[in-house]
């Protein structure tokens, strides 16, 4: 099992004040997002097949989306259970949320998000945590022709036992090809993170790191419900210490209700 995905068990205590900054950023997030378009895909991941000393198996994962524009912003939700556990239970739950706030003219917004998870170390009857990040930004929409992309910048507060103070670019892209009939849509984040979590296994690193995950995705659309389609999971510094660009490939099915 790599050092990185040790790392992520870590247990952090936070002040009262932390926690009271987190509740009020949930409550405006919540209060301000209603349902509208939802999505449910179905995953198998290969990565084992291709990295088995970092991956004890190729699994399965369902992904649960929605994003919706509202007068005065958008929000998206997002969660991810990937089925690696012992005879196939949830292994790790991810969770994000964000909101977009506009109260004037100019397309910038303030962005707000968080994301976490918990999982079961593989092998193992042990639990870690995703370790809480909490964001602060702005975010700017623009046209790939018909269709609307996104790009933010945010301060990124990561509740480590030693918080890390860092800068994160993201970027949302979906793009309708051939009369609709395939999509292409995914994400990227690129951000910097200490070395030093202030637990005994990073206390002896130094400086900051740079980090990167993508997601790109191609569906093909039978019809306005269903698609079947491709997902590529890129890692660098998120899944190992390694200096390569990590590459897992999954097939999916995704319904659009």
């Amino acid at each position: 099992m790599n050092v990185e995905r040790n790392e992520n068990r870590i247990i952090s205590g936070c002040s009262s004040i932390g926690r009271q900054v987190r509740i009020l950023m949930l409550i405006s997030f919540i209060s301000c997002a209603p349902l509208f378009s939802q999505s449910l895909q179905v995953q198998y991941d290969f990565r084992h097949s291709l990295d088995p000393q970092n991956n004890r198996s190729n699994y399965p994962s369902l992904v649960y989306e929605y994003f919706k524009s509202v007068e005065n912003g958008s929000v998206f939700v997002k969660t991810q259970a990937d089925f690696h556990g012992e005879r196939g239970n949830i292994g790790q739950f991810y969770f994000q949320l964000f909101r977009e706030f506009r109260f004037w003219d100019p397309l910038l917004s303030l962005h707000l998000e968080y994301n976490g998870g918990l999982g079961i170390a593989e092998g193992t009857p042990y639990g870690y945590y995703l370790n809480n990040a909490f964001l602060l930004g702005g975010a700017i929409p623009f046209q790939w022709g018909k269709d609307w992309q996104s790009a933010s910048l945010c301060y990124r507060y990561h509740d480590f036992a030693k918080p890390s103070h860092d800068a994160q670019f993201s970027f949302y892209w979906g793009k309708n090809l051939l009369r609709d009939k395939f999509r292409f849509s995914g994400n990227f984040v690129l951000f910097t993170q200490n070395r030093n979590r202030g637990d005994a296994a990073t206390s002896h690193l130094k400086g900051k790191k740079i980090e990167y995950w993508g997601q790109p995705q191609i569906w093909f659309n039978p019809n306005k419900t269903f698609s079947i389609g491709s997902q590529v999971s890129l890692y660098y510094h998120v899944y190992s210490y390694s200096e390569s660009l990590l590459v897992y490939p999954a097939i999916a099915v995704k319904y659009q209700f």
